[in-house]
């Protein structure tokens, strides 16, 4: 096995990654954008975390505020309520944030 300095990932000497060694320190790829359209409707994570309950999901601040830090991994599930929460389609959580 080898060690890819620049990656953090491990591979066999045919240079496969393997699989169960990729983990990331970032556990999802929605957090940012999806602070940044929190933030561009002027909601705070308390707000939005409300606007989720209203709708029948039981989301606390400090779970929001995870999935923000991208520290807590989002399902695809998820993925839709938030979408719907915020009136976007939900490829729109998957485009990179603009700052």
């Amino acid at each position: 096995m080898f060690r890819n300095q620049n990656h953090n990932i491990r591979g066999n000497r045919h240079g496969k990654v393997l699989f169960s060694e990729q983990m990331s320190t970032e556990q999802n790829m929605i957090g940012p954008k999806l602070r940044s359209l929190r933030e561009a409707e002027g909601l705070t994570q308390a707000e939005f975390a409300g606007r989720l309950q209203l709708a029948g999901w039981d989301i606390s601040r400090e779970t929001l505020a995870k999935v923000e830090s991208q520290v807590r991994c989002v399902t695809d599930r998820e993925l839709v309520r938030f979408a719907e929460a915020l009136e976007v389609d939900p490829s729109e959580l998957l485009k990179p944030a603009r700052f």
